[in-house]
């Protein structure tokens, strides 16, 4: 008879995503980028966005490809202003403004995560910063990192679109320090409380063996919101790339994510990232780690 259980922060596939921005990573320097009110330059993977006095808010546009009115649309990058003056830091979409934070701190990073529901066509993802008149916004500069846009409903199907959270808990663990890919990706996709059907359950089952397992003690620093931390190498002898990788803390996490990946043969690392809105410390503890076979 079928029958379904449930099943903790499993990876049971591998999706696969498109990054409709080309040169995320200003790797090509500001290729595929436009200014609007502003200047642009590029260095150490990081794209400078500089107004010019044009305009209150100055802004810079990646090509997307005209957006499906109707789809959800994934978009995230690493942003910070080098200012206090700031009064909104924003990104776009198909026709949709997203808040990213406002009255952001000078020098401090602000993951931007969101979905957006397309309302037209236009074919550009945008990041702007705001300023009192455009005679402040002058000379100011809101730096860019590691931008992605993700048409989520032509890759998942209507109705089965992840939310950001989700899409951002798994980049995290695809990518634990950039959260980033260029072109086409396989990022695995995890079950978080979900319910599993039978045969998930027994496909992901049937690949199980003994679990491998190693421990790090580890005192994370504090994380500030958006900030995030890996640990030092842990030695698990016959892990693989590919493996799973089940994490135990040592203290409760206090909303933070922890995602352990496995780096190279026999090696594991556990990353920590502060997405809960304020800083927070954690004590120093063991940290356990299991690896299972793919």
């Amino acid at each position: 008879m079928p029958f379904t259980k449930h099943y903790r922060n499993s990876v049971l596939t591998r999706t696969s995503l498109t990054n409709l921005v080309a040169n995320g990573d200003a790797s090509d320097g500001t290729t595929e980028w436009t200014g609007s009110n502003a200047t642009l330059s590029a260095s150490s993977n990081t794209l400078s966005v500089t107004g010019n006095g044009g305009s209150a808010a100055p802004r810079v546009l990646g090509y997307t490809g005209a957006a499906t009115i109707g789809n959800k649309y994934y978009v995230k990058a690493r942003i910070r202003v080098t200012n206090n003056s700031c009064t909104l830091i924003r990104t776009h979409l198909g026709g949709v403004w997203a808040t990213v934070v406002s009255s952001p701190t000078a020098n401090e990073w602000y993951p931007a995560g969101v979905v957006i529901n397309a309302s037209s066509v236009y074919a550009y993802t945008i990041f702007d910063h705001s300023y009192a008149d455009a005679a402040t916004a002058n000379g100011k500069v809101m730096e860019v990192q590691y931008v992605l846009a993700i048409d989520l409903t032509a890759q998942f199907g209507a109705g089965n679109e992840p939310t950001t959270t989700k899409m951002s808990a798994d980049l995290l663990h695809y990518a634990p320090v950039t959260s980033w890919f260029d072109g086409t990706a396989s990022v695995s996709t995890t079950y978080t409380d979900g319910i599993l059907t039978h045969d998930d359950w027994e496909t992901f089952n049937n690949k199980q063996s003994t679990p491998l397992e190693g421990s790090v003690v580890w005192n994370p620093a504090s994380l500030a919101d958006g900030a995030g931390e890996t640990s030092a190498a842990i030695t698990v002898t016959g892990a693989a790339l590919g493996d799973l990788v089940v994490v135990g803390p040592g203290v409760d996490t206090q909303g933070m994510m922890v995602f352990g990946w496995v780096s190279a043969a026999d090696t594991v690392y556990i990353r920590l990232q502060n997405e809960s809105g304020g800083t927070l410390d954690l004590a120093s503890s063991t940290w356990n780690v299991r690896v299972f076979a793919q």
